[in-house]
This record gives C-alpha cells, structure tokens and sequence, in this order.
C-alpha cells in the first residue's frame, strides 16, 4: 500500500486507495547524542554531523569528517543503520540537507542538530522522496526559525 504525505489536514486530491498521513504517524523520528567535542579522536565510528549531511548525499571530506573512538552500548541507539535517513536540523540549508546512510557509511552515530528518519509504515524510498520535495522544502520554510542560524 502506498502514503500519501500531508503537512497537515487532508486533500481532496488523494488518489484512490492512497492515505493521507502525516510523518509522525508512518516514520520515527530520532535526534542525535550531544557528543562532546573534547573526545573526538582521528579514528573510530565516523559521526553524522549537519556539516557532513549535504543535498542527498554524505560528505566525508577530511576537513570535516569528526570520528568518537570506539562503538560504545550506551550508544546503540544512535548508531545509523543502512537506509536511514538524516536530516540537517539547523543551517543555511534546513530542510534541503538530507541524505540516505549506505553500507559505505557505516559504522556511524547520530549527532545532535541531526534527525535520523526510519520509515514505520511507509517505504524508506517513498519517504526520501518526500524529505527530497520542494513540497518539504516549503514546509520546512514556513515553519523554521530566522535567527542568525536557522533551524
């Protein structure tokens, strides 16, 4: 069965046999570990930081990539699985910085100022296409804050 997404409400426009839904009902949403800075280290599990999270794809440039030692229990929950997708929450770029986590990608942990989207009852495909919309990108825009930083 296929979602329709909706920002709110519903749409006469639904096609036949589709659902009107909001994210919150068919995907989890996850924001990322307040990791201190202090730790970083020069190896280890690659950490998901907004600066890493460009239009659809990773960037694991080495001026930017940062690294927390080892793989730790306490922080599983925050360990990206293969199909994840991670959202930049602040940024010039909010709402338009997204990208999928691949095998290539992994290890790697969610940092705060980064959500983390795992479809529940909706195609992970389906749901990058919507966070990849200029529909979201809308959204986004009508909802986010204009302070120096915009998140």
């Amino acid at each position: 069965m296929a979602a329709h997404l909706e920002q709110m409400g519903s749409n006469d426009d639904t096609p036949e046999g589709w659902i009107t839904s909001t994210v919150g009902n068919c995907a989890t949403f996850l924001t990322g570990f307040p990791f201190a800075s202090a730790r970083y280290s020069d190896s280890g599990v690659r950490l998901v930081r907004g600066s890493n999270v460009k239009r659809g794809v990773l960037d694991w440039g080495l001026d930017i990539t940062r690294y927390w030692p080892s793989k730790e229990s306490g922080l599983s929950a925050f360990e990206l699985a293969n199909g994840d997708l991670v959202v930049a929450m602040d940024g010039a770029l909010v709402g338009r910085s997204y990208a999928r986590i691949s095998p290539s990608d992994q290890p790697a942990y969610l940092v705060q100022r980064v959500a983390r989207l795992r479809g529940l009852s909706i195609d992970q495909e389906l749901l990058a296409q919507w966070i990849g919309s200029d529909r979201f990108v809308q959204h986004v825009d009508s909802v986010k804050t204009h302070t120096a930083i915009p998140t």
